[in-house]
């Protein structure tokens, strides 16, 4: 029964874990560090920039008052989810970035050995 358990718990890890990958590895490290970088972009500069600009054209309103309090609160979130989801991309990036090499490099060491067997084999038929 203790073993069954163990197996069932293996089992769905085994499947969280190749879930996780699958997701993570949607993007080259490349595409993640373009997207991290458009991200950052549009929610530290261009939302906040479009914010101001909202304020800027109601400065005559009864309303500003509320608006330029909503809005700069508003505006320091957009920022921080800006940095945050930089920081994200940028780590995902790193990661692809290392995972990519060490399977180039274990895909590599295992063609090699495969072609020493081969070459040891055809060494011995020809003897």
């Amino acid at each position: 029964m203790h073993q069954s358990r163990n197996h069932a718990n293996q089992k769905f890890s085994d499947t969280l874990t190749s879930e996780h990958l699958r997701i993570a590895h949607i993007f080259s490290w490349k595409s993640y560090i373009l997207l991290g970088s458009l991200l950052f972009t549009i929610f530290y500069c261009l939302v906040p920039a479009w914010l101001n600009h909202q304020l800027v054209a109601i400065h005559n309103s009864s309303i500003r008052p509320i608006a330029e309090a909503l809005f700069v609160r508003r505006i320091q979130w957009i920022q921080l989810t800006g940095i945050c989801l930089g920081l994200i991309c940028i780590a995902l990036s790193i990661r692809n970035y290392f995972v990519t090499r060490s399977i180039k490099r274990s895909t590599g060491k295992r063609s090699k050995s495969k072609m020493n067997v081969f070459r040891r084999l055809l060494a011995k038929l020809m003897d």
